[in-house]
């Protein structure tokens, strides 16, 4: 009998957000792992939260004590208004910590942004490509949302029926990664 992975669904406000499960509870679960969230709300590579919230990488020794075999890495829509250059750099820094870790490291885009919507594919292509240089699998996100998958009354975070779909597409688009990712090996 082999062991089910455990894995961490780590980001912003969208992995640790909701009172019924969001994406980063039921995605696991379609994949058949041990899930746990680690999210920290208004965060990104490169962005910094209300109240003094750090970026990502000041979460990284708490990620590690975590222990897990997979990481799913969610690209933040919050650092969609900075430059694609800045946050690339700040994605491979986070990667090239943290890749050792874990068993396999999964990318995920950014299917919507609030701010910085018109920059988006930017921000997308910088974590794609901090991905590639330090192993990891990226998990092209754009598109997957749309306005009518956000909460009525907050344009940046998704409703319930988006959640669920944000988490079908997490689960297909990593099950997609890992096949390709081993029809190359």
């Amino acid at each position: 009998m082999s062991r089910i992975p455990t894995a961490i669904i780590f980001g912003d406000s969208w992995v640790s957000m909701g009172r019924k499960p969001g994406y980063s509870k039921i995605a696991p679960v379609l994949l058949g792992w041990r899930g746990r969230s680690m999210g920290l709300g208004g965060t990104g590579f490169v962005a910094e939260g209300p109240n003094g919230r750090k970026p990502y990488a000041s979460r990284i020794p708490e990620l590690l004590a975590a222990g897990a075999d997979v990481l799913v890495l969610q690209g933040s829509g919050n650092d969609a208004p900075f430059e694609a250059d800045e946050v690339e750099a700040a994605a491979d820094q986070f990667l090239r910590q943290v890749s050792g870790h874990f068993q396999q490291v999964y990318m995920i885009g950014v299917p919507w942004a609030g701010k910085g919507r018109q920059t988006l594919h930017l921000t997308n292509a910088a974590y794609e490509r901090a991905a590639e240089a330090n192993g990891a699998l990226f998990v092209p996100a754009e598109n997957w949302l749309d306005r009518s998958h956000m909460k009525k009354d907050d344009p940046w975070h998704p409703s319930h029926r988006g959640h669920l779909r944000m988490a079908r597409k997490v689960a297909a688009g990593i099950r997609r990664a890992k096949h390709q990712a081993a029809a190359t090996v």
